[in-house]
């Protein structure tokens, strides 16, 4: 009778600091998500500031008349970060989506991953054809070097789109894994 009053009473107790534990991972996470969206809202501020500068560089090549070589590269880089500043734009709200739910594995935010995923790629390909086409007109042709395929802006859109892109499918299979449980139970 003892032993099983003693094995009861533990459980009792492991069972009460397994909530404890749940509680402040909870609590931990909440604080997490809260911090990566301010990162994610104050790098997507930054980017627009960024793209302010490049637009209003373009709008004074534009009314002194300088080569059109400095109008791409500004528009350019203007390009790379509005998109790069509407992908931070979806990944805040991912976050606010992340501490708020129940479950991480929704196709609600497999969709807002996938949607930022889609806008860096377009903005790391629009930025590439934009660098071909000032180096095709301005340059007399393609660059020499390989300046052109590691060129940073472009090439880490390509590169955050694509961990985007995997990460979206990944949470999809994580949504079809979750419902599948949930039918089990």
């Amino acid at each position: 009778y003892t032993t099983l009053f003693r094995s009861g009473y533990f459980m009792k107790t492991s069972i009460k600091k397994s909530k404890k534990t749940l509680e402040i991972e909870k609590k931990d996470f909440i604080k997490f998500c809260r911090i990566c969206k301010i990162i994610a809202i104050t790098m997507s501020g930054g980017m627009f500031i960024g793209s302010l500068t490049f637009i209003y560089e373009m709008f004074i090549d534009i009314v002194l008349g300088n080569r059109w070589n400095t109008f791409l590269f500004s528009a350019e880089n203007a390009i790379t970060l509005i998109g790069m500043c509407i992908s931070f734009t979806f990944i805040a709200k991912m976050f606010d989506e992340l501490k708020t739910g129940s479950s991480p594995f929704t196709y609600s935010l497999a969709d807002k991953i996938k949607s930022a995923a889609k806008i860096m790629l377009i903005t790391g390909i629009i930025g590439y054809i934009i660098k071909i086409v000032s180096s095709v007109l301005f340059y007399s042709g393609v660059y020499n070097d390989v300046d052109l395929l590691i060129y940073e802006g472009e090439l880490a859109c390509l590169i955050i789109g694509f961990m985007l892109i995997s990460l979206a499918y990944i949470f999809r299979y994580g949504c079809k894994l979750q419902q599948e449980s949930d039918e089990t139970l």
